[in-house]
């Protein structure tokens, strides 16, 4: 499978050290399957919301691929989707909502409509680490969902302590590694609530503002998927 993903240009306003689509990208790539080609397609940081001429922002020599990923932290990126698509041949879309703001509902609906009038499908896992391979039939989708999103654990204890974690799909912000990690020796009384704690130390990129069509805050429902994967594990771990 080839996959492009693009993202922008501009140091992360919470860390310094690397770009907020840099550090995703270069986990999935560190992740990937062998059998996978994953491109990259920087953007400017600071891009229009109304985009006239899309030719000012997409290189001439977009490779053609399979999937396209979208890692917006400005609408302009929404914008440009269909346009990145038609450029590359993309015949599936995963654009991931870690902020409304940078995806606004009304736009996400645009791009969809538009999407589909392509023949091309498409997901907005709110936030990306919601990502289930049920949410979409399509196989370049499903492939990348099976692998990346929501996670699922299994875990192994001992003495009412947890021995060992591993990992059987991963958020692709690196979170569920770091939280697997640190879950080792925590009693399984704890482990619940540890995993909600490592999940925002590493720290969750995803918004802290209220997010209306959830109810809820983008970062809190991340906390809650990783909860849930320890949840589940122990569920299976001690039945």
């Amino acid at each position: 499978m080839k996959i492009l993903v693009v993202f922008q240009k501009g140091i992360s306003p919470l860390s310094k050290a690397k770009e907020w689509g840099q550090r995703k990208l270069d986990f999935i790539r560190k992740h990937a399957p062998d059998t996978w080609t994953i491109y990259e397609h920087r953007l400017p940081q600071m891009l229009p919301i109304i985009i006239d001429d899309p030719s000012e922002f997409i290189a001439e020599d977009l490779p053609q691929c399979d999937l396209l990923i979208a890692l917006s932290e400005n609408p302009g990126i929404g914008e440009l989707i269909p346009d990145i698509v038609s450029a590359t041949g993309a015949r599936a879309v995963i654009a991931p909502v870690d902020n409304r703001a940078w995806l606004p509902l009304g736009l996400q609906k645009q791009i969809e409509r538009r999407l589909e009038g392509m023949g091309v499908a498409a997901t907005f896992p709110a936030p990306f680490c919601t990502l289930q391979e049920t949410d979409s039939e399509h196989p370049h989708i499903v492939a990348f969902a099976q692998l990346f999103g929501r996670p699922i654990l299994e875990i192994s204890h001992e003495n009412n302590q947890i021995r060992d974690v591993q990992i059987q799909r991963m958020a692709p912000c690196g979170n569920t590694d770091y939280v697997a990690e640190h879950l080792i020796g925590v009693s399984l009384r704890d482990a619940e609530t540890r995993a909600g704690l490592l999940h925002h130390h590493y720290p969750c990129w995803a918004s802290m503002d209220m997010d209306d069509q959830l109810g809820d805050t983008l970062m809190h429902q991340g906390g809650l998927m990783i909860k849930l994967a320890v949840q589940d594990a122990l569920k299976e771990e001690c039945d």
